[in-house]
C-alpha cells in the first residue's frame, strides 16, 4: 500500500523575511510605528498600471502560496493612510504578471491590541513575487500604507513518508467519496469526526506517473477540482493537520472521462403493468450498466427499499393499494453512482382496476393489434395537461405530443401507420408528473 506525503511544514514569513521592494519609505520609521507607507506615486512593476502606490515581495524562490494574514496601519494618528482597496498580482520571474483579483482591507482601530485580519487566500498558486497595488485608502489625501503581511508557504511535497504522529483525538481520513466526475472536473468529499473544530486538511493530487503534487489547503470537507485532463488517471490523498500533528491517508485514484463523455442518467422510466399491489417498471437501457439499483417507497414516508436487477425492468411487489410511490434508479458509473430523476406512480384501489368509479385514472387503447390508427381512451379524475410518447422496445422516442384533457372520458387518435410492424409502448404522464400509465401497442398489417 502506498502512503501519501507525510511531512508538511507550514512556514509563516513576515515582511522582513520576504524582501519587500517599494517606491517610497518614510525616512523616520518611528512616525509609522514600524509600518510601511508610500506618499508619492511611481511606475508600477506591472507597467500597464502606470504611476501608482505599490509594494512588491520577493519570496526568494518559486513557492506554493496559500492563506495570508494582514495588519493594516494601526497608528491612531495615521489610520486613514491604511490600504482600503488593492489589486493583487503574482509572478514567477518579476516580469510577467498574473492578476489574482481585488480585495478590501478593513480599517484598523488604533488600539494597543490589534489582531489583524485574513488577507488574500492565494489558493495554491506558484509564484516568487507578489505585488500589492493600492486603489484607495481610508481617506488620507496622499499617503498609502499598511503594517505587516504574513504569507503561508507550502513546501514541495514528496513521497518520503514518516509514521503518523499524535494522540487518540485525531486520525487519518479513511475514505473519500467521489460525488461528481466529468472529463475535466471532479468533486470529492470525506468525513472526519475526531479532533477539535477547525482541523486543516491538505488535499494533494497529481496525474498518475508524474512526480509533482498539487495541494489544496482547506478546512472544509470537500474539494472541487477543475481543469483536469480528459481520460487521465489521477492519484490523490489527504493529510490532516490535527492538534499540530500530521495524519496521512492512503493514496486513491480516479480516472476522468474521455472528452465530452460522462455518466448518463437513467431515463424513460414507465409503468407497463399496474395493479393494487404490483408495478412493472421499465426504463431505457444503459449500455455500460452491469446492474441497476432501484430505490422506492411511499411519497409521504422516509423509509426506502432497495432492490437490484441486471435488466432495465423490475416487478415491484407487496405494494399498498391506492398509494403514491416514488422511485429512483441508479447504476455504478466509473467510481460513483448515477441516479435518475424521481419517478412517481400510484397503485390501483383494491377493487378492480377497470372500475371507473375509483379514484384511479385509466388508459385503454384499441384496436390492438392495429394497422396504424389507434384510439386512445383516457379516463381522468381531473382536468389538466396530458403528455404522451410512443417508444420502441429500445426506449427511443418516436412520437410525442401534449393534449388538454377534462375530468372525464377523453378520446384521441394516435397514428403509427408510418412505423414498421412491431411492438411499441404508449407512455402517458399527467402535468404534475405524478400519474403515469403505459400500454403496449402491436402494429401489424
Amino acid at each position: 500500500m502506498k502512503n501519501l506525503i507525510a511531512l508538511i511544514i507550514i512556514n509563516f514569513l513576515t515582511l522582513p523575511l520576504v524582501f519587500p521592494q517599494s517606491q517610497c519609505f518614510e525616512p523616520d520609521a518611528k512616525i509609522w510605528l514600524d509600518s510601511w507607507a508610500s506618499c508619492e506615486k511611481s511606475l508600477n512593476p506591472k507597467a500597464e498600471y502606470g504611476q501608482t502606490h505599490w509594494i512588491q515581495y520577493d519570496l526568494g524562490t518559486i513557492r506554493k502560496l496559500s492563506k495570508t494574514w494582514v495588519w493594516n496601519t494601526n497608528d491612531p494618528g495615521k489610520l486613514n493612510q491604511g490600504f482600503k482597496k488593492i489589486k493583487v498580482d503574482y509572478s514567477v520571474d518579476g516580469q510577467n504578471w498574473e492578476y489574482w483579483g481585488e480585495m478590501e482591507f478593513p480599517k484598523a482601530e488604533g488600539k494597543a491590541v490589534y489582531g489583524g485580519f485574513s488577507g488574500p487566500d492565494l489558493m495554491n498558486i506558484e509564484a516568487q513575487y507578489i505585488l500589492l497595488t493600492a486603489i484607495s485608502n481610508h481617506g488620507h489625501p496622499s499617503c498609502y500604507g499598511f503594517a505587516e503581511i504574513k504569507f503561508n508557504l507550502l513546501p514541495e511535497i514528496n513521497l518520503d513518508s514518516i509514521p503518523n504522529q499524535g494522540n487518540e483525538e485525531c486520525e487519518a481520513v479513511e475514505e473519500v467519496y467521489l460525488e461528481e466526475l466529468t472529463d475535466t472536473e471532479a468533486l470529492l468529499f470525506w468525513d472526519y469526526e475526531l479532533g477539535p473544530e477547525g482541523n486543516t486538511f491538505i488535499f494533494a493530487y497529481r496525474q498518475a506517473g508524474t512526480e509533482d503534487w498539487t495541494t489544496i489547503e482547506t478546512e472544509d470537507y470537500e474539494v472541487f477540482l477543475e481543469n483536469l485532463q480528459p481520460a487521465t488517471q489521477y492519484e490523490y490523498g489527504i493529510i490532516v493537520l490535527c492538534e499540530d500533528e500530521y495524519y496521512e491517508s492512503e493514496i486513491w485514484t480516479f480516472t476522468t472521462f474521455a472528452e465530452g463523455q460522462g455518466c448518463e442518467e437513467v431515463e424513460g422510466i414507465r409503468v407497463s403493468e399496474l395493479s393494487e399491489s404490483e408495478a412493472l417498471l421499465n426504463w431505457n437501457q444503459i449500455e455500460v450498466a452491469d446492474n441497476y439499483f432501484v430505490v422506492y417507497g411511499l411519497v409521504d414516508q422516509e423509509e426506502r427499499l432497495e432492490v437490484e436487477t441486471e435488466n432495465p425492468n423490475i416487478l415491484l411487489t407487496q405494494l399498498q393499494a391506492s398509494s403514491e410511490y416514488e422511485v429512483e434508479i441508479g447504476y455504478e458509473c466509473a467510481q460513483l453512482e448515477s441516479w435518475s430523476e424521481p419517478f412517481y406512480f400510484t397503485t390501483a384501489l383494491a377493487t378492480s382496476i377497470n372500475d371507473l368509479q375509483t379514484n384511479q385514472d385509466e388508459l385503454k387503447v384499441f384496436p390492438n393489434p392495429s394497422t396504424g390508427q389507434v384510439n386512445v381512451e383516457y379516463f381522468s379524475q381531473n382536468s389538466g395537461v396530458l403528455y404522451y410518447t410512443i417508444r420502441n422496445i429500445y426506449g427511443e422516442v418516436l412520437q410525442q405530443n401534449t393534449i388538454q384533457i377534462s375530468a372525464d372520458r377523453n378520446l384521441f387518435l394516435v397514428d403509427i401507420s408510418a412505423l414498421p410492424d412491431g411492438l411499441y409502448l404508449l407512455d402517458t404522464r399527467k402535468g404534475n408528473g405524478r400519474s403515469s400509465i403505459s400500454r403496449k401497442i402491436v402494429k401489424m398489417q
